[in-house]
């Protein structure tokens, strides 16, 4: 059991660092082949279509995890979201946490390449989310 905990908590870190890093900032097409060689249990799901706003949807139904990053008009991300049923909700805190600086109870930050990025923690009734921005100030 302890080593499936810990092949989990590898995922959640991965999946949790690699959002925030390496996304904002990337063309729709770098993105798509990140996630179709890295993140192969994510899906990309195509079901739905929004006309206020251009995104990318991925789905992975083993830790009941949706990724949906949100495109600019250069097709580049500038925001991305990680939506996750409770049972992963201590492994990612725990990823946070070990990752960027706790800036409050529901939120971090980190800079990269001098750009200030901050991360959001939002609960919601059946699921939280985990949100990504850079820092506009």
């Amino acid at each position: 059991m302890k080593k499936v905990k810990a092949i989990f908590l590898i995922f959640i870190l991965t999946a949790v660092h690699m959002e925030a890093q390496h996304y904002i900032g990337l063309h729709k097409d770098d993105i798509m082949a990140f996630m179709k060689t890295e993140k192969k249990n994510f899906r990309i799901n195509n079901t739905n279509t929004n006309k206020t706003y251009k995104y990318l949807k991925y789905e992975d139904n083993i830790s009941e995890q949706t990724m949906l990053f949100f495109l600019d008009d250069r097709d580049e991300c500038t925001y991305a979201r990680l939506m996750s049923a409770y049972g992963n909700y201590p492994d990612i805190v725990e990823a946070l946490d070990s990752l960027y600086s706790k800036a409050d109870n529901s939120s971090w930050t980190y800079i990269q390449d001098d750009d200030k990025y901050i991360i959001r923690l939002e609960k919601g009734e059946w699921f939280f989310t985990i949100n990504y921005k850079k820092d506009k100030n």
